[in-house]
């Protein structure tokens, strides 16, 4: 008979050990057998359901999703990047035609900066601080 010292010793440490009373139908018959085939069938060869395969790919990593994306993000960089280069050309106009009715204030030259800086420069910003 086997000792505790001979058994290997388990990882798992058994801290209170109680047996239950047997009810009337658990006396000593054993659990019936199920007739249940293995899991995964041997004759299966597909992969696991988890696995994607070349037919089922997704449509995010497909070459013409990619490429639409791709287009509608240069499409919005370039509508980005346009505003802001013609906002940098109105402030440019701005201030060279502030410069120029600074140098030499007529009245012409104030008029033209007051209605270029409402009509043009003002609401250009607005429209960047509104929409960035």
């Amino acid at each position: 008979m086997a000792t505790d010292q001979d058994l290997p010793r388990s990882r798992v440490r058994l801290i209170n050990e109680r047996s239950l009373p047997p009810t009337g139908s658990e006396t000593s018959s054993p659990a019936p057998e199920a007739d249940v085939p293995a899991w995964p069938p041997a004759s299966d060869d597909r992969p696991p359901p988890t696995m994607r395969t070349p037919d089922r790919a997704s449509p995010r990593s497909s070459p013409a999703y990619l490429s639409e994306m791709m287009l509608a993000m240069a499409s919005t960089l370039g509508v980005m990047l346009a505003t802001r280069a013609l906002l940098m050309l109105a402030l440019i106009g701005a201030f060279a035609l502030a410069l120029l009715t600074v140098t030499d204030p007529t009245t012409n030259r104030l008029i033209a900066n007051a209605i270029f800086d409402v009509l043009v420069f003002l609401p250009l910003t607005a429209l960047y601080a509104a929409r960035g």
